[in-house]
């Protein structure tokens, strides 16, 4: 799974089932009723950048049926640590820092 982090950019994180990426912010899955169980949000690098069409395919191509389609949310209270963690990544450049913490700060 994806978490946008700039939708203007079509930049996104991943979400997975380990906690052991650098700046990983644990989604429980009491917060986040879209997750099987909790996860979390890689918060160090790896920017994902897809545009719309590509992610309306992503969406349609998902494997498990339940699944198509599925937009969640990320629970509010998480958004300064995820900006903290975001900002001291070290695989994201000064830019990509400064747009995303820019858009979370409007959430």
């Amino acid at each position: 799974m994806w978490a946008a982090v700039s939708v203007r950019r079509g930049w996104f994180l991943r979400i997975n089932s380990r906690g052991d990426y650098p700046g990983s912010v644990r989604l429980l899955r009491e917060d986040h009723p879209f997750l099987d169980h909790d996860s979390y949000l890689g918060c160090g690098g790896d920017l994902i950048v897809v545009d719309d069409y590509a992610l309306a395919e992503a969406l349609e191509r998902q494997s498990i049926p339940a699944r198509q389609g599925i937009c969640g949310r990320i629970n509010l209270a998480l958004v300064p640590e995820i900006i903290v963690n975001i900002q001291a990544s070290d695989r994201l450049t000064g830019n990509q820092k400064r747009q995303i913490v820019a858009e979370l700060g409007e959430l």
